[in-house]
């Protein structure tokens, strides 16, 4: 979920948004120490680039905070909703049942190629433990993730069939060099 989530901040950046905006909010509400998780995406990402290379103090705020979001949302297909979610449209959809179910293969596909990457990589980081304990804001976070996933999905459909170019909030990136910048 943790890489759908850049998935998504990439192809359906609006819905991205809302996404982090209520996490922020709820966060905030409820005295999450976000803070202190910023600070930490913000020395993890420090130590990926030499002093040479090193991002802009915005850069890096805006790279933490997809990292924190990110992370954050790292734990919304575990409780199994997904699955029946997936189960419904395959009732009532057939064609977007196969929509959803193409995406994930092109996404495990994908990932295939970078899972070396990711071995030993804590899932339930304290952003998602944090999150966790807010199960509104949880179940809301899950509606939305998905409704973000299929309209990412939608936007990187129309841009490979109709192979034409988009103005506004949708990056012009193919899916290949999306996937090679995943951290």
């Amino acid at each position: 979920a943790h890489e759908i989530s850049h998935y998504i901040k990439q192809w359906s950046p609006k819905k991205w948004r809302a996404m982090a905006d209520l996490l922020m909010k709820s966060f905030a509400e409820n005295g999450v120490d976000t803070e202190s998780m910023l600070s930490k995406q913000v020395a993890k990402i420090k130590r990926r680039y030499t002093k040479n290379n090193m991002p802009s103090e915005t850069e890096l705020l805006d790279m933490a905070h997809e990292e924190f979001v990110s992370d954050a949302l790292s734990d919304m297909l575990t409780d199994g909703s997904i699955v029946n979610f997936i189960a419904e449209v395959k009732a009532k959809d057939k064609s977007l049942y196969q929509k959803i179910k193409d995406a994930i293969k092109s996404l495990l596909k994908k990932w295939g190629l970078i899972i070396d990457d990711y071995k030993g990589r804590k899932l339930d980081t304290d952003e998602a433990q944090a999150l966790s304990q807010l199960e509104d804001t949880f179940k809301k976070l899950q509606e939305m993730y998905r409704d973000a996933f299929m309209d990412a999905n939608e936007t990187v459909a129309a841009i490979e069939t109709k192979n034409t170019t988009t103005e506004g909030d949708v990056k012009l990136k193919t899916r290949d060099d999306f996937y090679t910048q995943i951290d």
